[in-house]
């Protein structure tokens, strides 16, 4: 194993010839477990991809994060190196060489808990770990916060009606209990029942069809001119 910092990596300063995976470190916690027979240049795509919806969590934390981040320890890992973690985490697996470096990401993964990872590489089964834990925890939090969104949607629909036709008995899908559907203007967004989204849907694809029938027959015309 080979300890670096940030700042050293991307000044190009340690030779990562050999070196397969990456721990990144801010103290004792642990932020990323990444793989990459190139470091330095995995950050810097970590750091450019931040302003994407989905873009990297490690990334948008180093770069909110200087000149502190600069000084995170960097800790460089062989995938050998990491025999002992994959027999602990997988000891029933078979492991082809094409895929020992993303069980050896999965295994210190598992091991660290890392902040700032969303995901394993493969459904190893794996379900003790404090990644895994932690994860199961985070989905059932969210699935708690869409309940609590959905319970409050649910009662302002049941206290608003359809600005169209100013009825509210059909609001919603019979499934997941959303509005069906709203109708952009100038005046901004409107609530649309099931009945006049559908409705609204027919009439645009109507005014759809009405331009392509006046192109065919404008087409139709000047052929006929010709």
């Amino acid at each position: 194993m080979l300890q670096t910092t940030i700042r050293d990596l991307l000044d190009g300063a340690v030779d990562v010839t050999g070196y397969q995976l990456y721990v990144v470190k801010d103290g004792e916690a642990v932020l990323y477990v990444g793989q990459s027979i190139d470091a330095a240049k995995r950050l810097r795509g970590h750091i450019s991809s931040r302003v994407h919806s989905y873009g990297s969590l490690l990334g948008k934390a180093i770069y909110e994060n200087k000149p502190r981040s600069e000084e995170w320890v960097v800790e460089l890992y062989a995938v050998d190196e990491c025999s002992d973690l994959i027999k602990e985490w997988f000891p029933r697996a078979f492991i082809a060489s094409e895929e020992a470096t993303r069980y050896a990401e999965d295994a210190l993964t598992h091991q660290f808990n890392p902040l700032y990872n969303r995901a394993t590489n493969m459904g190893h089964g794996v379900t003790g770990s404090p990644f895994t834990q932690r994860k199961k925890r985070e989905k059932e939090e969210a699935h708690r916060q869409w309940e609590i969104q959905l319970a409050e949607k649910r009662e302002y629909l049941v206290n608003s009606v359809c600005d169209v036709c100013g009825e509210h008995d059909k609001w919603v899908d019979f499934d997941d209990m959303l509005p069906c559907g709203v109708l952009e203007n100038h005046h901004g967004f409107k609530l649309l029942c099931n009945n006049c989204d559908r409705v609204i849907t027919l009439m645009k694809e109507l005014e759809r069809q009405s331009d392509r029938v006046r192109k065919v027959e404008k087409a139709l015309a000047a052929l006929a001119n010709a």
